[in-house]
């Protein structure tokens, strides 16, 4: 059988209307509000100790 000269197919994609991710297999997934929530607790947690340093 001669090789075909088609290019490689890939493996199909879920979309959704919404543009969100529908599956919570296992929780892979990365909450796009979360990185602020860690933001604000890490400057909660170093203002204090940047102000006793610079001040």
């Amino acid at each position: 059988m001669k090789p075909s000269k088609l290019p490689i197919q890939a493996a199909p994609v879920e979309r959704t209307i919404t543009g969100a991710p529908m599956s919570t297999e296992g929780g892979n997934s990365v909450e796009a509000s979360g990185i602020w929530d860690t933001l604000k607790t890490i400057g909660r947690t170093a203002l204090p100790i940047a102000t006793q340093l610079l001040g």
